[in-house]
């Protein structure tokens, strides 16, 4: 891969931030990761050793201490509401929006005509095991008359100026191994294949730190950096969420930011507030939970059951996958248990293609499923 075509991508990169920016993570990483792909498609890494050999660096292996504390814990022993931050962002949040362009003011789009200034979200989250899931609806009120008169066109059947509109996002993340970071509640990933992804917690454990890169090989610039605070109010016990995505140009600039005040409700207030605001910004029931992050249609017909469905989704979250150790079956004369199993390769390769054992102990044959 030349460095032409390299510097392309950032420009690439770049280019899809503005094109497609949007206050929460999902809708600028996919929007990024789309024109990204596009153009490192025609590219070969191996005909270049100096990015063959970055590639190789990316792997970095852990050292011998770590490597036996990884083989002395489990992935599945990790437990994310074990600590106060993951445990606090369970339930239902709303929150008030502001999302600013590189130049300080509200980010206008040229593909969502709705103000950014001032928006709405309704979030929902969960916990379980080494998981947590979140699904997000974001309702945007109608465009500003003035700003129709340059621009009056609308996703859906809407009308520049009087309609508001929704989308919908979503999140999954769990422990993918064993280490001494995940240990402390860290949750690291990849996002379509290429782009690093990190959570920690910080702070006095208060705090979570968001970040998105670019892999090693690529450079492992900044992408997307995103600060998480959770607050509470001594004498009512009101839990607060304040958020700030800080979003990156390939050349380090500052992008984007965004401002996430939230306050975490009872069910009841969640929904009755969705309500309230739906018709507040006169959205129409055809436009509810239709649009994706990039505005993309996702459902043939919107609807307000559409996004209680969605939102729900948090709550289908997969529990915890452990072996069961009262569990006791039979192999030839013998009865077997979940250590028995588990002693050698030989045994956990011909034993867990049966049911009963893969049922029973999911751990050992590594048949835990991160989410549903």
């Amino acid at each position: 891969m030349k460095i032409n075509n390299l510097s392309k991508f950032f420009l690439a990169a770049t280019a899809a931030s503005h094109a497609h920016a949007q206050t929460y993570d999902e809708e600028t990483k996919s929007a990024f990761f789309q024109s990204s792909m596009a153009m490192l498609g025609g590219t070969h890494f191996q005909s270049d050793p100096a990015m063959v050999e970055k590639i190789a660096q990316l792997g970095n292996l852990p050292s011998a201490d770590e490597s036996r504390r990884t083989q002395e814990c489990s992935r599945y022993d990790i437990n994310l509401s074990d600590f106060p931050q993951w445990e606090m962002e369970k339930g239902y949040w709303i929150g008030e929006y502001s999302f600013y362009g590189g130049d300080g003011k509200p980010f206008v789009s040229g593909s969502w005509n709705y103000p950014y200034a001032d928006y709405r979200g309704f979030i929902t989250g969960e916990v379980s095991g080494n998981a947590y899931r979140q699904r997000n609806v974001f309702l945007y009120p109608p465009q500003d008359d003035e700003a129709c008169l340059l621009n009056n066109s609308v996703v859906g059947n809407g009308s520049c100026g009087k309609t508001g509109n929704t989308k919908i996002f979503e999140a999954d993340q769990s422990v993918a191994v064993c280490n001494s970071e995940s240990l402390e509640g860290t949750i690291e990933g990849i996002f379509g294949g290429f782009f690093e992804t990190k959570t920690e917690l910080i702070g006095k454990d208060n705090a979570l730190l968001y970040q998105v890169s670019f892999p090693a090989f690529a450079g492992g610039a900044l992408f997307q950096s995103q600060l998480t605070t959770l607050t509470e109010n001594p004498a009512t016990g009101d839990a607060y969420r304040t958020r700030s995505a800080q979003g990156f140009s390939a050349t380090g600039q500052s992008d984007y930011t965004s401002y996430y005040r939230e306050r975490k409700v009872t069910e009841s207030e969640f929904f009755s507030e969705l309500q309230s605001f739906i018709s507040q910004y006169n959205i129409l029931e055809g436009d509810l939970c239709k649009w994706d992050g990039q505005g993309q249609e996702v459902l043939g017909t919107g609807s307000y059951q559409a996004c209680v469905d969605h939102l729900n989704e948090s709550f289908d979250l997969a529990p915890p996958c452990e072996d069961n150790r009262e569990w006791v079956g039979a192999y030839n004369t013998q009865e077997i248990n979940c250590d028995f199993v588990g002693r050698n390769p030989r045994r956990i390769n011909r034993l867990c293609l049966r049911a009963d054992v893969q049922d029973n102990c999911p751990v050992t044959c590594d048949a835990c499923a991160v989410s549903v």
